[in-house]
């Protein structure tokens, strides 16, 4: 039983490949390059995105969260439209309950954003987000391959 399956999602890989390397190949987390002048870009255009990391979507952008102003680092994917009619809460679930076996403590500094067509979670701390990402990476890697 993977690490993520906490008995609530009915979840099985669709590949033949179990155990082998997978098919999907995404960037690893070590090619994101976020801007240097960030703050320029988000005051100019409000928003930044990065489409690199397909099927993965990246957006940087100011937001209001609690009554503060944060900058919140998002990653968001619409769930394939073969993968057992999980759909983007089940996903975030999924992911969740991933990073929480991996890294209990960053889980709780991830805020969800998804709905049954996407599946989106942010936070608003760099260096969480780049781990939140990699953990994304390895579940889409091992589940999609």
């Amino acid at each position: 039983m993977p690490l993520w399956d906490n008995g609530n999602v009915d979840f099985k890989k669709k590949t033949a490949n179990n155990n082998k390397t997978p098919a999907m190949k995404l960037n690893p987390v070590s090619t994101l390059r976020i801007p240097g002048n960030l703050k320029i870009i988000l005051e100019d255009e409000e928003y930044w995105e990065d489409d690199s990391f397909d099927p993965l979507l990246i957006t940087i952008q100011p937001v209001v969260y609690q009554g503060k102003n944060v900058i919140s680092f998002q990653a968001e994917f619409e769930p394939p439209d073969d993968s057992d009619d999980i759909d983007g809460d089940e996903w975030e679930e999924i992911i969740r309950d991933y990073i929480r076996e991996k890294d209990p403590g960053l889980e709780t500094r991830i805020h969800g954003d998804s709905e049954s067509s996407t599946c989106v979670l942010w936070t608003d701390n760099e260096a969480d987000f780049r781990k939140m990402l990699g953990f994304m990476i390895e579940v889409l890697e091992q589940e999609l391959g």
